[in-house]
């Protein structure tokens, strides 16, 4: 799908406030696009109606025609209807974004308003709108190929005085053939655009001679077919051209005398574009689908599990600000202690965020080399410690045979370290988390163990036989997303492993993942 580049996608804004006209410029610029300002809904409209803006950015509280009132005649007017409208406002009430979305606004956005959702929407929304129009295309294009062929077919059909012309103008390979020899008794011009032949070199052979079919099976099912039926319409085959490629065809056909001579009259029609097409629309549908999905995601750790961390670290700092001068050494180390955690979690979760999205677009480059797992226990421990310390829990590994694994490093560092977060999540305080790897044949069974609550058989054993994480609470009342298991299990299928979980309720829980080890010696 040819995506629309940033630097050709323009946004309007409309805000009579200047400061926000500024500070929404100054975002989406960073991001590349074109931006076009406007101070009221008249000045608005003067711009839309000189050049249609790829989006708009819109205002609620404007003098004058105001935003609801703006959007409203941006929708019903036939020229500019389409053009994506979002509302950007400080009212906040259910009846005004409900007032918005029915004025034609596809979203909404409160002020003050987060930067990075700011991007993200906007990038979502053009992404949909340039993908409507590419899809609206290849529809129409799909149209006119219909359109074409059932006037051809309406040609064929008309009386024996026009036959001739249309046979010899006709864009499809129209072909009589012989019943009792096989032979090609006329065909017209079509036959070199299509199959390669000219027209004297088809004339007289057999089309196995010019080995236009596969085999004598296929054509011999068509010739059944043809007389069970009496005419067929697009039974569609793979046929060869002269160059030895091979491509979708929709043959039609019917018997006719000529000269007493009982013979086929075909059309052929190359199909391979439009399947070609089909495919590209289907492929179109499901990138449509996954962005979709995606988005709505996104949309829903914004708001719901970035909030909880955000809430912690405001409280704890709120009461440090305020008491600073009364608390003692003791406490102000407590209120730290949680202002660090929650910021660590916070941290986790965005780039979890992050490496989810990216992957979901095919962003992550996979890059495989050997390495030593027992180098990459080191490295994830010292990383993961200061978590661990939290609740007193210690992070450790024991590697008695060295394995060359032969993977992508930053992935496996990624998969380890979620599974580290996930155990001490799930583990009390004074718990232990270790890591190890054994040799399994080709593979490496890398595991990462914990002396948690554990949890039942069955949970464990679809933990990862679906693409739906549901967070569940930590020991400490940690909250999470879910995304760090999805990550955990598309990379190391990524790798060609799998992973697993073993459980028992009180007893901890072992994850453990097969990753290939490496050939070289």
């Amino acid at each position: 799908m040819n995506i629309i580049p940033k630097h050709e996608n323009t946004i309007l804004i409309v805000d009579d406030n200047s400061a926000n006209l500024e500070l929404l410029r100054e975002i989406l610029s960073k991001e590349g696009y074109f931006i076009k300002l406007a101070r009221s809904g008249k000045e608005a409209l003067l711009q839309i109606s000189e050049k249609s803006p790829s989006l708009i950015i819109l205002d609620v509280m404007m003098p004058g025609m105001d935003g609801f009132d703006l959007c409203s005649r941006i929708k019903n007017n036939a020229e500019t209807k389409k053009i994506p409208v979002i509302f950007i406002s400080a009212l906040e009430d259910d009846e005004s974004k409900i007032k918005g979305l029915q004025a034609g606004a596809i979203d909404f956005i409160s002020k003050p308003f987060i930067h990075k959702e700011v991007t993200v929407r906007v990038k979502n929304h053009l992404e949909i709108r340039n993908m409507q129009i590419e899809l609206e295309e290849i529809n129409n294009q799909l149209k006119a190929e219909i359109y074409d062929r059932q006037i051809a077919e309406k040609l064929l059909n008309e009386s024996n005085e026009k036959f001739s012309k249309v046979f010899s103008v006709s864009p499809y390979v129209q072909i009589i053939t012989s019943i009792e020899d096989g032979k090609i008794i006329e065909v017209n011009d079509a036959i070199y655009t299509i199959g390669g032949y000219t027209r004297t070199e088809a004339i007289g052979k057999t089309t196995f001679e010019l080995s236009f079919w596969l085999n004598v099976a296929t054509r011999s099912e068509f010739i059944k077919k043809l007389s069970t039926e009496g005419t067929v319409l697009n039974y569609e085959i793979s046929l060869r051209r002269k160059n030895g490629e091979i491509f979708d065809a929709l043959v039609s056909g019917d018997f006719i005398t000529i000269d007493e001579k009982k013979c086929i009259f075909s059309i052929i029609h190359d199909i391979s574009n439009r399947i070609n097409t089909e495919k590209a629309l289907e492929e179109s549908r499901k990138n449509l689908m996954a962005l979709n999905t995606t988005k709505d995601k996104l949309f829903s750790i914004i708001a719901h599990d970035l909030k909880s961390p955000f809430n912690s670290i405001m409280g704890f700092s709120e009461l440090l600000k305020k008491n600073i001068h009364t608390l003692d050494t003791g406490k102000i180390e407590e209120y730290l202690d949680h202002i660090y955690d929650s910021s660590k979690k916070t941290f986790i979760l965005i780039d979890n965020l992050l490496i989810w999205a990216k992957a979901q677009a095919g962003k992550i480059e996979y890059k495989p080399q050997p390495t030593d797992i027992e180098k990459i226990f080191q490295e994830i421990t010292t990383e993961t410690e200061s978590q661990g310390r939290i609740k007193n829990i210690s992070v450790s590994y024991f590697q008695s045979e060295k394995i060359i694994i032969h993977a992508d490093i930053n992935m496996i560092k990624t998969i380890l370290r979620n599974l580290i977060v996930n155990a001490i999540k799930f583990t009390r305080p004074g718990g232990k988390i270790n890591l190890f790897a054994l040799t399994r044949e080709n593979m490496a069974e890398i595991t990462v163990s914990d002396n948690g609550i554990g949890m039942n058989p069955e949970i464990a054993q679809g933990l990862f036989k679906s693409n739906i994480h549901e967070s569940t609470t930590g020991t400490a009342n940690e909250k999470g997303s879910g995304l760090g298991l999805q990550i955990c299990m598309e990379f190391v299928e990524r790798h060609g492993g799998k992973i697993w979980a073993e459980s028992e309720p009180g007893l901890g829980t072992e994850i453990k993942f097969l990753i290939p080890q490496s050939q070289k010696k």
